[in-house]
C-alpha cells in the first residue's frame, strides 16, 4: 500500500532552529552556574536549546522558564518552550505558551504556524486551518513555506489533491529546493492521474535529496507500475538501503518479491 502520510512532523523539527551553546558536562556530574551566570536570561535560553537538542525536553522546560522569570517579555523564549512542551506532549501548555509568544508580539507570524501544529495534532483541524493561514498574512514572514507545507499535508489527510497540488506548488515557488515538497506534489499528482508529471517530480525529489526514503519508494513503485522493473528495483533497494527494518522497507521488498515473480 502506498504511503501518503503526512510529514508535517519533519518540517517541525526544521524550524526549530536556534543558537547552539557548546556546554559540556560528563557522566552524572553536576554542573555548577557560575555566578555571574545565575541571573542571565540568554545562559538559560541556550541551556534549554542544548536539552531540547538532545531530547531532554522536561529539562528543556526548566531551563526556558527560568529564562522567562528574568526575562518575562522576551516572546522568542515562548516559542521555543513552547516546543518543549509539545515535543513533551503537555499540548495544553504548548498553547497556552505560543499564545503568549503572540500576545507580546502580535506580528510573529512563525509562532501561528507552530500553534497550528499544535492544533493539528490534538485534533482541532480548523483551528489548525486557521492558524497557519494567519502565518501567510504578514507579507514580510520568510518561511511561508512552511504553513503553505502544513496546509498542504492537510488538504492530503482531505483527501483534495487539487488543494494540495496547488499548496505544494506554492512551497516550492518560495522553496525550490526543498525535497519534501516536491515529493509530495508527486504523490498528489499521481493521485490525480498525472502519472508523467508525478515521476518528474520524484525524480526531482531524490536529486535534491538522494536519501529522501519516501521519494524513493513512490518512485519506485511507479516505476512498477509502469513496466520499468529495472528502475523500479533500484529504487526500492534503496529504501531497504536508507531505512531497514521499517514499515516501508518492507513494503518495498513485496514490491520487489512480485517483480521477481513476473521476471
Amino acid at each position: 500500500m502506498r504511503k501518503g502520510n503526512s510529514v508535517w512532523l519533519f518540517w517541525f523539527f526544521l524550524c526549530f532552529s536556534v543558537v547552539f551553546l557548546c556546554f559540556c558536562s560528563s557522566g552524572k556530574k553536576k554542573t555548577t552556574i557560575p555566578e555571574a551566570m545565575s541571573n542571565d536570561p540568554l545562559y538559560y535560553y541556550q541551556l534549554g536549546d542544548e536539552h531540547f537538542k538532545a531530547g531532554r525536553f522536561g529539562k528543556a522546560i526548566v531551563a526556558f522558564k527560568r529564562s522567562i522569570e528574568l526575562d518575562p517579555e522576551n516572546p522568542v523564549t515562548y516559542n521555543y518552550l513552547g516546543f518543549a512542551y509539545f515535543f513533551n506532549r503537555q499540548y495544553k501548555e504548548a498553547i497556552s505558551a505560543f499564545k503568549k509568544a503572540l500576545e507580546l508580539s502580535p506580528s510573529y507570524a512563525d509562532v501561528y504556524n507552530n500553534l497550528g501544529m499544535v492544533y493539528k495534532e490534538i485534533g482541532e483541524r480548523e483551528k489548525a486551518k486557521n492558524a497557519f493561514r494567519r502565518a501567510l498574512q504578514f507579507p514580510s514572514y520568510p518561511n511561508p513555506e512552511r504553513p503553505y507545507f502544513n496546509l498542504g499535508n492537510m488538504a492530503v489527510e482531505d483527501r483534495d489533491y487539487e488543494e494540495a497540488a496547488f499548496l505544494f506548488r506554492k512551497v516550492i515557488e518560495v522553496a525550490p529546493r526543498m525535497a519534501e515538497a516536491h515529493e509530495r506534489l508527486g504523490f498528489v499528482l499521481e493521485k490525480l492521474g498525472k502519472s508523467d508529471e508525478a515521476l518528474k517530480e520524484y525524480k526531482r525529489a531524490v536529486e535534491l535529496k538522494p536519501r529522501l526514503p519516501l521519494a524513493n519508494f513512490h518512485l519506485g513503485a511507479l516505476y512498477f507500475q509502469l513496466g520499468n522493473y529495472e528502475k523500479a528495483k533500484y529504487y526500492l533497494y534503496e529504501v531497504i538501503n536508507i531505512v531497514p527494518g521499517s514499515t516501508l522497507s518492507k513494503e518495498a521488498k513485496t514490491i520487489i518479491k512480485k517483480i521477481k515473480e513476473r521476471e
